[in-house]
């Protein structure tokens, strides 16, 4: 599963003129993130995600989280790794909207933390800024 956006999502009129608003835009990825280094724990981040609605979180650190209905349906798999008593990275697999996606990074302590991104499969290191451009600009996986 290479990264990409899933289409644009639902198009729909807005705004006094009715220009047209993108309002579901979803990434697709497969990716470790990793801190430089990581400002929270594996305990701090674990109990961050167990705080998402329909997260599903497991003693060993792997994670499901979904949500949407129908053609909206998304769902994030992950897990969290610990070296030396601190956490090294989080796998993160699967879809999900973008708005979403920030909620999670949330968990890590993002914005205030500058993430970086390995895409798996392409075994590439990229900034926040050149994942999000990726994730924008590859059309639909």
């Amino acid at each position: 599963m290479s990264g990409g956006v899933l289409g644009e999502g639902k198009v729909s009129q807005g705004g006094p003129r009715g220009s047209l608003i993108d309002s579901y835009r979803m990434y697709k990825f497969h990716i470790n993130l990793f801190g430089d280094p990581f400002t929270c724990t594996w305990e701090e981040c674990a109990a961050a995600l167990e705080g998402l609605p329909r997260m599903i979180f497991e003693p060993d650190g792997s994670w499901i989280w979904s949500g949407g209905v129908g053609n909206e349906r998304w769902q994030i798999d992950g897990h969290l790794f610990d070296f030396a008593g601190v956490l090294h990275r989080v796998e993160l697999h699967g879809a999900c909207p973008t708005e979403e996606f920030d909620r999670l990074l949330a968990c890590f302590d993002w914005p205030n933390l500058e993430l970086n991104y390995e895409m798996v499969r392409e075994g590439v290191q990229l900034t926040e800024t050149e994942f999000r451009q990726q994730m924008t600009c590859a059309g639909p996986a």
